[in-house]
């Protein structure tokens, strides 16, 4: 009914050409709520790559500092840059011929057209994409790509599994029923026989 009117006040909202129309998919991944607000940053192109530091005036080495080569933006970032392309093929990912345009196009084609387990290695495996492009930045130094992998494969699984136990907890104890108990306790005592009594009542 509210849903209902809500509509008729504002009309039916349709993503315009060129929004990114997956927000509600990416929300419903079973991945960490910090690697979903991540993802959202790099849609939005605003994490800190080289060329857009330039953009804002930023007098820094616009090469990546992965590869050393070419110039950063959010696509050569995650997925042409020659270290982001061997740590795809660690992950086994074969679905990454990169045929998009951009990032925003890529990113929605892996939400719409692969299953939720898929989309969920690959926010995962751009999340430690990106700690590898930041330990290369500020130490100099760039983990072996098999390591980057194995980070993130991990870091899902093992989130993933504590969350799934979380929810089956969760599951368990809506189902049962709610307990408040009382104990009554009450005690008497028998001059001529010596007998003490002890006397315990139990309300659920």
């Amino acid at each position: 009914m509210v849903k209902g009117d809500y509509r008729h006040i504002v009309g039916n909202f349709e993503c315009a050409p060129g929004t990114f129309d997956s927000w509600t998919t990416i929300s419903k991944l079973n991945v960490l709520q910090k690697w979903k607000t991540f993802v959202w940053r790099a849609l939005n192109d605003i994490l800190p790559t080289t060329l857009s530091l330039i953009i804002k005036r930023v007098d820094i080495d616009p090469a990546c500092p992965k590869c050393g080569i070419e110039h950063e933006d959010i696509m050569h970032a995650f997925l042409l840059c020659d270290f982001a392309r061997l740590v795809w093929h660690e992950a086994a990912v074969t679905f990454l011929s990169v045929a998009a345009a951009s990032f925003f196009d890529w990113m929605q084609n892996v939400l719409h057209s692969q299953p939720k387990e898929f989309a969920e290695i690959v926010v995962a495996v751009l999340y430690y994409l990106w700690k590898a492009r930041n330990q290369a930045d500020w130490e100099r130094s760039l983990p072996p790509p098999s390591t980057v992998w194995r980070l993130a494969s991990s870091a899902l699984t093992g989130w993933q599994q504590v969350h799934r136990h979380t929810q089956h907890q969760a599951v368990d104890a809506s189902l049962q029923p709610s307990l408040h108990s009382r104990c009554y306790v009450d005690a008497s005592y028998d001059h001529a026989t010596g007998w003490r009594l002890l006397g315990l009542c139990f309300l659920h």
